[in-house]
Protein backbone atom coordinates (compact mmCIF):
# COMPACT_ATOMS: atom_id res chain seq x y z
CA UNK A 1 0.00 0.00 0.00
CA UNK A 2 2.42 2.73 -0.89
CA UNK A 3 4.63 1.89 1.67
CA UNK A 4 8.17 0.45 1.56
CA UNK A 5 11.11 -1.05 4.06
CA UNK A 6 11.95 2.05 6.00
CA UNK A 7 8.35 2.46 6.84
CA UNK A 8 7.73 5.24 4.68
CA UNK A 9 4.61 5.83 3.35
CA UNK A 10 3.70 7.44 -0.86
CA UNK A 11 0.92 9.43 -0.70
CA UNK A 12 0.17 11.86 -4.19
CA UNK A 13 -3.19 13.60 -4.05
CA UNK A 14 -3.77 13.79 -0.85
CA UNK A 15 -7.28 15.06 0.37
CA UNK A 16 -8.67 15.30 3.71
CA UNK A 17 -11.95 13.96 4.28
CA UNK A 18 -12.38 14.62 7.96
CA UNK A 19 -10.86 15.68 11.11
CA UNK A 20 -11.92 14.58 14.68
CA UNK A 21 -13.25 17.48 16.99
CA UNK A 22 -11.06 16.50 20.19
CA UNK A 23 -7.90 18.41 19.62
CA UNK A 24 -4.48 17.94 21.18
CA UNK A 25 -1.67 20.63 22.00
CA UNK A 26 1.94 19.00 21.42
CA UNK A 27 5.36 20.61 20.64
CA UNK A 28 6.21 20.36 17.11
CA UNK A 29 9.38 21.23 14.58
CA UNK A 30 10.29 21.30 10.74
CA UNK A 31 13.25 20.96 9.03
CA UNK A 32 12.50 24.28 7.29
CA UNK A 33 13.31 26.12 10.52
CA UNK A 34 16.01 24.10 12.65
CA UNK A 35 15.54 24.27 15.84
CA UNK A 36 12.60 26.00 16.25
CA UNK A 37 9.85 24.19 18.29
CA UNK A 38 6.23 25.61 18.51
CA UNK A 39 3.11 23.86 20.45
CA UNK A 40 0.79 23.68 18.07
CA UNK A 41 -3.42 22.10 18.55
CA UNK A 42 -4.31 19.71 16.13
CA UNK A 43 -7.23 17.75 16.06
CA UNK A 44 -6.11 13.62 16.96
CA UNK A 45 -7.19 12.13 14.30
CA UNK A 46 -7.59 12.84 10.57
CA UNK A 47 -8.87 10.49 7.55
CA UNK A 48 -7.09 11.14 4.22
CA UNK A 49 -7.52 10.29 0.81
CA UNK A 50 -5.06 9.70 -1.69
CA UNK A 51 -3.25 7.89 -4.61
CA UNK A 52 -0.89 4.76 -4.32
CA UNK A 53 2.49 4.94 -6.50
CA UNK A 54 0.73 2.02 -8.26
CA UNK A 55 -2.41 4.42 -8.69
CA UNK A 56 -4.94 2.98 -6.47
CA UNK A 57 -7.50 5.09 -4.58
CA UNK A 58 -6.90 4.51 -0.66
CA UNK A 59 -9.12 6.09 2.26
CA UNK A 60 -7.08 6.22 5.60
CA UNK A 61 -7.56 6.72 9.10
CA UNK A 62 -4.55 8.54 11.34
CA UNK A 63 -4.39 8.91 14.79
CA UNK A 64 -1.93 10.31 17.06
CA UNK A 65 1.53 11.07 16.39
CA UNK A 66 1.13 9.75 12.26
CA UNK A 67 -2.10 12.07 12.41
CA UNK A 68 -0.02 15.10 13.43
CA UNK A 69 2.28 13.98 10.96
CA UNK A 70 0.18 13.49 8.02
CA UNK A 71 -1.55 17.05 8.63
CA UNK A 72 1.48 19.03 9.03
CA UNK A 73 3.22 17.26 5.65
CA UNK A 74 -0.67 18.53 3.82
CA UNK A 75 -0.36 21.97 5.12
CA UNK A 76 3.13 21.99 3.70
CA UNK A 77 1.09 21.07 0.46
CA UNK A 78 -1.66 23.78 1.07
CA UNK A 79 1.53 26.58 1.55
CA UNK A 80 0.89 26.18 5.35
CA UNK A 81 3.76 25.87 8.12
CA UNK A 82 3.16 24.91 11.66
CA UNK A 83 4.13 28.52 12.63
CA UNK A 84 0.41 29.21 11.21
CA UNK A 85 -1.11 27.62 13.88
CA UNK A 86 0.15 29.57 16.77
CA UNK A 87 -0.36 32.98 17.60
CA UNK A 88 1.90 35.87 16.23
CA UNK A 89 2.80 36.89 19.62
CA UNK A 90 4.10 32.99 20.94
CA UNK A 91 6.33 33.07 17.01
CA UNK A 92 7.50 36.13 17.93
CA UNK A 93 8.71 34.75 21.34
CA UNK A 94 10.16 31.86 20.12
CA UNK A 95 12.26 33.14 17.57
CA UNK A 96 14.09 35.65 20.10
CA UNK A 97 15.06 32.76 21.89
CA UNK A 98 15.95 30.44 18.89
CA UNK A 99 18.17 33.72 18.40
CA UNK A 100 19.72 33.92 22.14
CA UNK A 101 20.49 30.52 21.78
CA UNK A 102 22.20 30.62 18.18
CA UNK A 103 24.24 33.66 19.27
CA UNK A 104 25.63 31.56 22.61
CA UNK A 105 26.42 28.54 20.58
CA UNK A 106 27.87 30.92 17.92
CA UNK A 107 30.16 32.72 21.23
CA UNK A 108 31.06 29.52 22.44
CA UNK A 109 31.91 27.39 19.55
CA UNK A 110 32.94 29.62 16.09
Amino acid sequence: MGTDDDNRKNILNPQVVSYSTETELAREGCLSYPGLWLSVKRPKEVTISYQTVTGEYVVEHFTGLPARIAQHEYDHMQGLNFSDHVYQLKLVKALKSLTKRAKRYLRTYV
